[in-house]
């Protein structure tokens, strides 16, 4: 496939999907569909701050702008912004529903869902120091700074028990498995 002009402008963030790529800019977001005749621009309309964060799935496009968060929904070419919240680091969309977890700047983590056309945003009270967050089926989890992960839906107690994984840096879900990484190592 032939690279898609991104003109000067330096990206700030990506995210993919298994048919799509958007970029992160100070501008907003810019993002690409798969065709049959290569890519399409998708048009997500522009924000005040920087994006800074991204994430996708099948019907939509979450991005992160300092304090906010925005979601657009590809279908009907609808966005909706979330409330402010804290800097948002890092965000991590669910598969299988208008939804993204969110790394927030404080250590502590959210998911963020569309309900009613709106963006809602409710708190993960068990995380703190938080240092990567991904989806995982219907649950949020993230590695915390003692090299634990956990598992959460909603705002409660973990949902699964917690893994230790010792002093990794990131992690991601794949279907079955849990791929952290270290300083040093990859490790599944």
């Amino acid at each position: 496939v032939e690279p898609v002009s991104l003109d000067t402008a330096s990206a700030l963030c990506c995210a993919s999907s298994s048919n799509m790529v958007a970029f992160g800019f100070a501008d907003g977001v810019r993002c690409w569909s798969r065709s049959e005749t290569g890519f399409d621009q998708i048009e997500c309309g522009a924000m005040d701050e920087p994006c800074t964060a991204l994430a996708l799935n099948a019907t939509h496009i979450f991005s992160a702008h300092g304090d906010k968060v925005a979601s657009y929904y590809m279908r009907d070419a609808t966005s909706t912004t979330a409330q402010e919240t804290r800097q948002v680091l890092e965000l991590a969309a669910f598969a299988d529903r208008p939804a993204c977890a969110a790394r927030l700047q404080d250590g502590s983590a959210c998911v963020f869902e569309v309900e009613d056309g709106a963006l809602e945003e409710t708190l993960l009270v068990a995380v703190a120091g938080a240092l990567s967050i991904t989806t995982w089926r219907d649950a949020a989890v993230a590695l915390d700074k003692n090299g634990m992960v956990t598992f959460h839906r909603g705002a409660a107690d973990p949902c699964y028990e917690p893994v230790s994984v010792g002093a990794g840096t990131s992690i991601t879900c794949g279907p079955t498995d849990l791929c952290v990484s270290y300083e040093d190592a990859v490790r599944i």
